[in-house]
């Protein structure tokens, strides 16, 4: 799923470079589209789910306190899929991750 990414013009295909304020305006759409995720995750959200994102809470206060910013970073991605997961709303996820494609 490239989302206009990448660009055929008829003889090649070229990458496209987004501008600043493409990044910002896609940013702004992922911010509000997260709020939805968080609210339906409230009162949609498993067991199962909640359970993971309980666990990956605890994983992430241990490495803060070992001051590894690099795996917290590197997990961060984590957080918004299970978070978007808890809501059980499979075309905001789709839309999540198309938007987390092009940022």
């Amino acid at each position: 799923m490239t989302e206009g990414l990448v660009v055929y013009d008829g003889k090649s295909y070229t990458v496209t470079k987004p501008t600043q304020q493409d990044i910002e305006n896609l940013f702004e759409i992922r911010c509000t589209l997260e709020v939805l995720a968080v609210r339906q995750a409230s009162v949609r959200i498993s067991d199962t789910t909640s359970d993971a994102l309980h666990a990956w809470v605890k994983e992430c206060e241990e490495h803060w306190q070992e001051h590894s910013i690099e795996f917290l970073m590197s997990h961060d991605m984590h957080f918004h899929q299970l978070v978007c997961e808890g809501a059980r709303n499979p075309k905001l996820m789709a839309l999540l991750s198309t938007l987390n494609v092009q940022i």
